[in-house]
């Protein structure tokens, strides 16, 4: 879960709970209301009831026929009630149908006390007994009120809390998103200049219209912003010099090693000693393996600062000039090539430096003859390029580095080469926008896979 729907989630139950709490208690006491409403009306039916029952007993010392009394007071109030005696037992029922058995029916402790009851539920129906003596006699009267309008009124109040509480839970969906849209979004300000300077734009600013936490972490991100934006443009400015002083290094060094591998080369031709000979020898090696370097220290730097000159190359052409590369280098090794037909956006001289690169290093790590295939598949909005051999492989701990300059499996570097073949590889993949990959294992083979995109974007 999203931090954003976290803080909706946190919100929106808040606000249900506070406004379903209000509703609660609102419903409460409309209850308590209609309760205490229907108290003082089942009190005044009550006395009613009590009155008759005093006017009827006009001499205290006649014998009372409870019957009679009960269907005269019934006839004159049209109440349901029970005479009681002291010990709650029934003495009339106006009503023969009511539930005795279930309601709770006594009388008060004292007379010229009307007692009320704690609503009881009988059959799903709610009801209100009240209790009082007649005085100087030695029973009472219990009246029985159906809570008929507490009912309805509850019913009705039920239905309304119900629409009310569907309104508020679509109202609190909708305010939960609008507060949680504005929490969330300076966080979602900094997040995003966050990952745009991590993809290197570095010009680019939180704005803080808070002077809050948050507020204080944007200047905070601006001002490592600043710091790290001084710290780029002063190592740009260092590799730039170290480039420069590579370049005119490796160019200066050019010339007399040009001369050191031409006289050499005239001493090999001398009536030399076979000591000597092979001195001379091994400093002509050694001078050809100083020029290789420079030339590839010069594409290095050039690469750097190199503008693309891109152009739809089919793979067909990529082929041939495969075919052609591998007939003039080297016929003692075996090579097959496949590729489907596309048409790939590259600067093809570029290319032509990154395959020839992949493929020398191939050749020069074989001792034997050996097996180089290509092969290339279309995907879906890219092109694959496999480039395998079944060489000497490369050791598991320099799987991660080969790419790095001066790195090389080759400890003798016999090859002519510094380790700057793979280098260059990888930077020509990068300025095409590609992916560079590479799988090895010591004594089976090494697979170098690069994936270009077929269009690329305006980086």
């Amino acid at each position: 879960m999203t931090y954003f729907y976290k803080i909706y989630t946190s919100i929106f139950f808040s606000i249900v709970l506070l406004f379903g709490s209000i509703s609660f208690l609102f419903l409460y006491s409309v209850y308590q209301n209609t309760l205490k409403q229907e108290k003082e009306t089942a009190v005044s039916k009550e006395h009613i009831v009590y009155l008759l029952i005093n006017s009827k007993l006009s001499n205290r010392n006649e014998k009372i026929n409870y019957q009679e009394l009960g269907d005269f007071v019934k006839k004159s109030s049209g109440e349901n009630f029970f005479l009681v005696d002291n010990k709650d037992n029934i003495l009339y029922s106006a009503e023969p149908n009511l539930p005795k058995e279930k309601l709770t029916i006594e009388l008060p402790p004292k007379e010229d006390i009307v007692q009320i009851s704690d609503v009881q539920l009988v059959n799903n129906k709610k009801y209100l007994l009240l209790s009082e003596k007649i005085p100087d006699r030695n029973f009472g009267v219990v009246l029985v009120d159906p809570l008929v309008e507490l009912i309805k009124n509850m019913e009705e109040f039920k239905m309304i809390y119900r629409f009310l509480l569907i309104g508020i839970i679509i109202a609190s969906a909708i305010v939960s998103f609008l507060l949680a849209n504005m929490l969330i979004k300076p966080i979602k300000q900094l997040i995003k200049t966050t990952e745009d300077i991590s993809k290197g734009h570095v010009e680019k600013r939180v704005v803080s219209p808070t002077n809050d936490e948050l507020g204080e972490l944007g200047k905070g991100l601006n001002n490592m912003a600043d710091k790290f934006s001084k710290d780029i443009d002063q190592i740009q400015q260092a590799k730039d010099s170290q480039d420069l002083f590579l370049a005119n290094l490796a160019h200066e060094i050019r010339t007399p090693l040009t001369s050191i591998s031409g006289y050499s080369q005239m001493l090999k031709w001398s009536d030399l000693e076979p000591d000597d000979l092979e001195s001379v020898e091994y400093i002509y090696n050694e001078s050809q393996r100083l020029t290789n370097l420079s030339k590839d220290i010069l594409k290095l730097t050039q690469l750097n600062t190199y503008q693309l000159e891109v152009e739809p190359i089919k793979t067909t052409l990529i082929r041939e000039d495969l075919e052609l590369f591998f007939k003039g280098n080297e016929s003692q090794h075996g090579f097959s090539i496949s590729l489907e037909e596309s048409e790939l956006p590259l600067d093809y001289n570029l290319f032509k430096l990154m395959a020839y690169n992949i493929v020398l290093n191939s050749l020069n790590a074989f001792e034997k003859p050996s097996e180089i295939s290509i092969r290339g598949m279309n995907q879906k909005d890219s092109y694959q390029l496999k480039f395998s051999d079944n060489g000497p492989g490369i050791p598991a701990d320099l799987v991660e580095t080969v790419t790095e300059a001066f790195v090389t499996n080759n400890e003798s570097r016999s090859d002519q080469h510094l380790g700057l073949g793979l280098s260059i590889v990888q930077k020509v993949v990068k300025l095409h926008q590609g992916n560079l990959l590479i799988e090895g294992t010591e004594g089976i083979g090494t697979t170098v896979i690069v994936t270009f995109k077929k269009e690329l974007t305006n980086e």
